[in-house]
């Protein structure tokens, strides 16, 4: 008889992860694209630092931004937003240089609001040009025409900078990043 109960537990949990997988997938919004790059307003004497796309998933409270780099999907980094009222929060791990982690950090990053904050990082020590958007950065967030922008700009080496420009739906239509003599662009293709 108890064998009973274990199997009808384990029914009932499993078809709980079953129905919150569906629910999942119920809140995925159609709005997936990427944002391409456009040689002729880009500059790169550092070819390590280009990306062949920038993809981007829509979900209910949430976008997954992947930065993909040339030659395979498999070889990239993700930005997880998460939305909270009229804003966009990257949800980080936050941790040093040694691999120690020291819980979770929400940072700003999209907004319908101006805001100016520092972020200061448990990193010391960027290794090469993308570690440097994880270290101690200054972000800015203002309306720019008909959008607004947010840009990251270092502090360790200023020359490095990541810009997104987005409507107020929060649609990313162009990313910037640069780093010294870099300027890498990327937007949605023109049809």
């Amino acid at each position: 008889m108890e064998w009973i109960n274990i199997a009808n537990r384990r029914g009932i949990f499993l078809s709980l992860i079953l129905l919150f997988c569906i629910s999942c997938q119920q809140h995925k919004t159609h709005n997936a694209y990427a944002l391409y790059y456009v040689d002729e307003q880009s500059k790169v004497m550092d070819s390590r630092m280009l990306l062949d796309r920038v993809s981007l998933e829509y979900f209910k409270d949430s976008i997954l931004i992947q930065k993909i780099f040339p030659g395979s999907d498999s070889s990239y980094f993700e930005v997880h937003l998460i939305r909270q009222g009229d804003n966009f929060y990257e949800r980080r791990s936050r941790g040093n240089d040694f691999g120690e982690l020291f819980g979770t950090d929400y940072i700003l990053t999209l907004s319908l609001k101006d805001a100016t904050f520092i972020y200061k990082s448990a990193r010391e020590s960027p290794l090469s040009a993308s570690d440097f958007s994880y270290a101690d950065c200054k972000y800015k967030i203002r309306r720019d025409g008909d959008g607004y922008i947010s840009i990251k700009q270092s502090i360790v080496d200023t020359t490095f900078t990541e810009q997104f420009y987005y409507d107020e739906q929060f649609r990313i239509n162009k990313y910037i990043v640069t780093f010294q003599d870099n300027k890498l662009v990327y937007e949605i293709a023109s049809k």
